[in-house]
């Protein structure tokens, strides 16, 4: 293939106006840098190396949809400037793009991936980043990069769509970024080509979902708001929030592997799921989550280390492993849980970090929980199926009704057990099996 090729760091190759006829632009090192594309479109093949840059600018009036190809060998950067509404891929022609390192910006626009009855698109993306100013609209259902990470930055609102099949794998979320800034008139915008609402006119630094979504890799919320919507959010690695994470519908679930709520970090979180390996609140985070929500975690809770972080409820479920301690240098503050908290039956936790439970607190038949050097407040009841142990002087003490099922153990080895429930017509049934030595109080 015959192509301009520019291949010193100290070569800067300009020119007002670029049409494409045939050929390529192959930028070794330095920067190839077209001021107008003449074409209605991106067309051609464009080739960067480690080092080299390419600047592609569009008038407000045309369109910088990808019917040519990318190909980034081992990095450099493609940056797309301009355009009147989103970059189409393969609208109006075949496009390719192929990835393995490097930086892909449009630093205007959004991303629309087609679903073309008459073009082919191909993609192989193995690294780098690919950024956008606005949103991701992908109509495909086979658009599934092995590696690489999608960034959304900017202060314009924008939406993420994924069609079923389709995911990505690392995603950044960097919508408080003054980059990609434009002015708005704070009506709804829509996309020239499609019709189709790509932001609701605001710049409140936030991503929506607009459909389930799926990143086989890790979700980081640098800056700016990350919103559910009423759809579901699936991550293969660690989902790490600096920002603020949204989540106000009852159909919302964030599955992940590790949750982790980083310094500067909060949430509006009142409704919907968490389904997670590992949990930590971490200095700095102010995330409070509300008692609409619940979260289901099978492994790891680590100390929290902010006092300013709470779960709404909480269920505990089998192939626990323990609460942990991330940092010994830290403070460490009190697990709070304001609504309810259930431990499933197989899960088996040793706790030695204080734990408060404003609601009620289920241990199941088959599940047990030890405080060695912690002490367990509930403000509710305590249904007692399962084991709970107390320990090396450690207390716990039930403000509400204190329900002792025939399969439940209470054991005290110089442990307080209290029982606050003042009721002047029920009384307690302790029918399941009492263990405590000598050291031990139990009063009720």
């Amino acid at each position: 293939e015959a192509a301009l090729r520019v291949d010193s760091a100290s070569y800067i190759v300009t020119c007002n106006k670029y049409e494409w006829k045939k050929g390529a632009i192959d930028v070794y090192k330095g920067t190839f840098t077209a001021l107008d594309l003449v074409n209605n479109g991106i067309y051609g093949s464009y080739y960067v190396n480690p080092g080299g840059t390419i600047n592609l600018h569009q008038d407000a009036s045309g369109w910088i949809d990808l019917n040519g190809k990318f190909n980034f060998n081992g990095g450099g950067t493609i940056n797309v400037y301009g355009g009147s509404g989103y970059s189409y891929w393969a609208r109006g022609g075949n496009a390719e793009i192929y990835m393995n390192s490097g930086v892909l910006d449009f630093k205007n626009q959004g991303i629309y991936i087609y679903n073309p009855s008459s073009y082919t698109f191909t993609h192989n993306i193995t690294g780098g980043t690919i950024r956008t100013s606005k949103g991701l609209s992908c109509y495909r259902t086979d658009f599934t990069p092995a590696r690489g990470t999608f960034e959304f930055y900017g202060s314009t609102d924008a939406s993420l769509y994924m069609a079923q099949g389709s995911h990505l794998y690392d995603v950044k979320i960097n919508k408080s970024s003054k980059e990609g800034d434009e002015s708005f008139t704070g009506e709804p915008v829509y996309d020239q080509q499609s019709g189709e609402m790509i932001s609701e006119g605001g710049k409140a630094n936030t991503l929506t979902l607009a459909s389930n979504f799926v990143a086989t890799g890790n979700l980081i919320i640098e800056a700016g708001n990350f919103n559910l919507s009423t759809y579901t959010c699936n991550v293969a690695g660690t989902t790490r929030v600096f920002g603020k994470l949204i989540m106000n519908n009852a159909v919302n679930d964030l599955t992940t592997r590790d949750m982790e709520w980083d310094d500067g970090s909060s949430a509006n979180v009142t409704a919907g799921t968490f389904h997670v390996r590992q949990w930590d609140f971490k200095e700095g985070t102010t995330a409070k989550l509300g008692t609409g929500n619940t979260a289901y975690i099978t492994s790891t809770i680590y100390h929290p280390t902010s006092n300013d972080a709470e779960f709404g409820n909480l269920v505990i479920e089998s192939l626990s492993k323990n609460i942990t301690d991330a940092d010994n240098t830290k403070t460490y503050y009190p697990t709070r849980v304001m609504g309810n908290m259930l431990i499933k039956s197989g899960a088996n936790w040793a706790f030695s970090n204080h734990w408060i439970v404003v609601g009620n607190l289920t241990i199941e038949n088959g599940a047990g929980i030890k405080f060695n050097a912690a002490d367990l407040v509930v403000g509710g009841s305590l249904d007692l199926a399962g084991k709970l142990r107390v320990y090396y002087d450690r207390t716990a003490t039930i403000q509400g009704a204190f329900i002792f099922h025939s399969t439940g153990q209470l054991e005290l080895y110089r442990g307080t057990f209290t029982n606050n429930y003042n009721s002047s017509t029920t009384y307690t049934n302790l029918d399941g099996k009492l263990t405590m030595d000598n050291n031990s109080l139990l009063e009720f």
